[in-house]
């Protein structure tokens, strides 16, 4: 069976956006249109740089197929986060750190279509003193660490430079994620939480 490396495809809804700034509380703006269609078109343009690398990449590292030959990425002003499924990235001002976000939201989606092979219950027990969005980003920073040193040959360059983990701007929760793949190793928190076929 031939594996699928998905494309990526950046779309806007107006309905989608409209919901969400209606649920955030904003008035939307049918300006946003035209926003998000020049950014996706900057963004499309900045990842194609690099998309197959980092989609086989984290194919690669993490041992995962991908599930589906196309991934929507929805493009909004509104949400309060970026988010993987349905893989949602707020529209930032810099398209680097806008790229960083989305390989960033990648990763959680490989693990989301492929949840049968990624033990969170082993992770959960071994980390049940952590907080919950330090335990969903373990795995998530080691394939995450070593696709930046595939790439950049340093674990933080990158889309770590972008998507800073360690800053103190960053949450607390992802700093503690990045202190715990470093202290564990990346290669060995890939191995014990995803099951290998």
């Amino acid at each position: 069976m031939n594996k699928v490396y998905p494309k990526i495809y950046f779309i806007y809804s107006y309905v989608y956006d409209s919901t969400l700034a209606d649920l955030t509380g904003k008035k939307y703006n049918e300006d946003e249109q035209k926003e998000a269609a020049r950014y996706i078109k900057n963004i499309d343009k900045e990842f194609s740089k690099n998309s197959d690398t980092v989609i086989r990449g984290i194919s690669n590292i993490s041992g995962l197929d991908w599930q589906k030959p196309l991934i929507d990425v929805y493009v909004s002003k509104y949400p309060p986060y970026s988010f993987s499924v349905p893989l949602t990235i707020k529209i930032y001002k810099n398209k680097k750190f806008g790229v960083a976000i989305l390989v960033h939201e990648l990763v959680h989606n490989i693990l989301f279509q492929n949840q049968k092979l990624v033990n969170y219950k082993k992770l959960f027990r071994d980390f049940e003193n952590e907080d919950l969005s330090t335990k969903y980003h373990i795995i998530e920073g080691a394939i995450l660490y070593k696709l930046n040193e595939k790439m950049f040959s340093d674990g933080f360059g990158g889309f770590f430079k972008y998507d800073d983990w360690r800053s103190e701007k960053s949450s607390k929760e992802y700093r503690r994620a990045i202190e715990i793949v470093i202290e564990k190793g990346p290669e060995n928190i890939i191995k014990r939480y995803i099951i290998q076929k």
